[in-house]
């Protein structure tokens, strides 16, 4: 039994997610990705139409038609903090479809609609979430803090291995903190532009300490 899969079984067994949340191991792509949270409180401060950028767990779909006969949906998102309602009509839905099933994980681009008086996102578009960071691999790119006087040789090499067995798109800065200095020295490594995999970035953070890895968007 995957790890979704039995997420899933505690849901439908208690009510609720136990050892865990499928938007877990996404955390990475949803602070780089997303602009927003499912909390109502949240979303209900911003003003109509406001651009929204989401992920979440399709835990319902309730498909209809509309004056012409043709199909929307709407579906019921959750993550960690809330859930809201989101509205496909029909141009969205036809592009999407395939997407909008439950116990899919999506991000959906969408607006604010708060006119009935809760809030909903209308939505613009879907895509899986673990598609993200392939398609934005130019956009962003690998930041770790390097603190010398923690780190011994091994370690090093150990960095120096997952960059060259990583090779992709992504460029790689460094902030090198060290005794004898009093501000960090910011490095660009030119050597190796990598791809960085949950498991990649999930060593990395054993080697130097999981605040000092990170991905962040380029300006």
């Amino acid at each position: 039994m995957t790890n979704i899969e039995r997420l899933k079984k505690e849901r439908e067994l208690i009510g609720f997610y136990l050892s865990g949340h499928p938007l877990d191991r996404f955390k990475d792509d949803i602070s780089l990705f997303c602009s927003h949270q499912l909390l109502a409180e949240s979303l209900e401060e911003l003003d109509d139409r406001t651009p929204v950028s989401c992920a979440g767990i399709i835990t319902s779909v309730k498909r209809v038609t509309d004056r012409k006969g043709r199909p929307f949906a709407f579906l019921t998102l959750e993550d960690e903090v809330g859930s809201v309602e989101v509205i496909a009509f029909s141009n969205t839905f036809d592009k999407f479809m395939n997407l909008l099933v439950p116990d899919n994980i999506v991000v959906v681009d969408g607006v604010t609609d708060s006119r009935s008086g809760s809030i909903k996102i209308i939505a613009n578009s879907f895509d899986r979430i673990e598609n993200l960071r392939e398609k934005n691999a130019g956009k962003i790119r690998l930041h770790l803090k390097i603190r010398t006087d923690e780190l011994i040789k091994d370690d090093f090499e150990r960095i120096s291995d997952l960059f060259s067995n990583n090779r992709g798109n992504t460029p790689v800065a460094l902030d090198v903190f060290s005794p004898h200095t009093t501000k960090p020295l910011r490095m660009n490594v030119r050597k190796y532009v990598i791809d960085p995999t949950d498991e990649m970035l999930r060593d990395l953070r054993k080697v130097i300490g999981r605040d000092n890895v990170n991905l962040e968007r380029v300006q």
